[in-house]
């Protein structure tokens, strides 16, 4: 069994990425649409930023109706709201008429509302996994940083960690490691080159990157 976790990347054939019944199907935010050209859109998990910014934005982009928010997937918040107050970069939403103070970019209630409503399963990830990833990035956790783990390395180490999913076999795809400037992406790629030469993890089908094992 595999858990796909498919990132908002180019993929070069999406068509020929054929998860199984059993396998499991992870995506996140607002999908691509390349990503959700595989598997027409099933998602069984669904990871989406819960900073308010981030959050408001992906539903103006149509979230709610997203193909993969119809599957009914476990909705999964990677950020704990002592998280989100403590460590995260405030961004401003262009519509939020709000003074910035400390916590005010904390969607988690925003979350549960939209995602209640579908009753779909909500899990929040507790702030000790997003302190783990923190540190195999090498990103100091006793203070505020500008730098933060992305969404798709928090829901990697968040497979891996988790022994209810030891037995399934992890397939990235549609991940570049490049993006938003908060992320590490260079210390993240070299994480998962080293899974991949554990056997922890696949990659198959990324334009921008290809790493293969040793």
């Amino acid at each position: 069994m595999r858990i796909f976790i498919i990132g908002n990347g180019p993929i070069a054939n999406p068509q020929e990425i054929t998860p199984a019944a059993g396998d499991l199907i992870v995506r996140f935010n607002m999908p691509s649409s390349q990503s959700m050209a595989i598997a027409q859109g099933r998602t069984d998990y669904l990871f989406t930023a819960n900073s308010k910014a981030v959050f408001l934005e992906n539903l103006e982009k149509g979230l709610l109706t997203s193909p993969a928010v119809l599957s009914k997937p476990t909705v999964v918040m990677p950020y704990h709201p002592t998280i989100i107050r403590s460590h995260l970069p405030k961004r401003r939403h262009k519509f939020l008429k709000i003074l910035r103070k400390r916590g005010i970019d904390d969607g988690t209630m925003d979350c549960i509302e939209a995602f209640g409503k579908p009753r779909l399963p909500l899990l929040l990830l507790s702030a000790e996994h997003y302190y783990h990833c923190c540190s195999t990035l090498g990103i100091d956790n006793d203070q505020p940083s500008p730098q933060v783990p992305s969404t798709g390395y928090i829901a990697i180490r968040y497979f891996l960690n988790n022994p209810l999913f030891r037995k399934y076999q992890l397939t990235l795809t549609g991940f570049t490691w490049q993006g938003w400037h908060g992320h590490v992406w260079e210390a993240e790629r070299q994480q998962i080159e080293e899974m991949v030469r554990q056997g922890r993890v696949t990659i198959v089908d990324s334009e921008k990157i290809k790493i293969s094992a040793t």
